[in-house]
């Protein structure tokens, strides 16, 4: 069963537009992962071929016909609230991952390029400001 998830984030300093990238989202996810589970994170990092998840970009606002927004051209400030779509194709990963959202650590800082991100939630159903986050059988 396909899960999407939202990720909200607080720059505590400015993102490069040169950190915006899907290599660099990867990365913070992949950061995230090993933080609670070294193991899973080495296996995702391992794969070569196909990926049981997709990230999006990282978006700035969630516009009212809500499309994601595909790059930026500029720096995003520090302050400036973030968010991320996660979603997990095999029902094996996102119950691995169940540990992931309950342990992380809010108060740490993570880090996206040289900018310091906060984590301010993680949704798993849709929200009336946020309908990004779901999930459905493959039916």
């Amino acid at each position: 069963m396909p899960h999407s998830l939202v990720l909200n984030l607080l720059p505590q300093s400015p993102i490069p537009s040169g950190y915006l990238s899907g290599k660099h989202i990867h990365a913070l996810f992949l950061t995230l992962v090993s933080s609670v589970d070294k193991t899973l994170g080495d296996r995702l990092h391992a794969q070569k071929t196909e990926k049981a998840f997709t990230l999006s970009p990282l978006q700035v606002s969630a516009t009212s016909n809500y499309r994601l927004q595909w790059e930026h051209k500029q720096v995003i400030e520090a302050g400036t609230p973030c968010w991320l779509r996660i979603s997990l194709l095999d029902d094996a990963l996102f119950s691995n991952l169940t540990q992931l959202w309950l342990n992380l650590n809010p108060s740490h800082p993570w880090h996206l390029g040289p900018a310091n991100l906060k984590i301010i939630s993680i949704l798993g159903t849709p929200q009336s400001t946020q309908p990004w986050a779901n999930f459905c059988t493959y039916k």
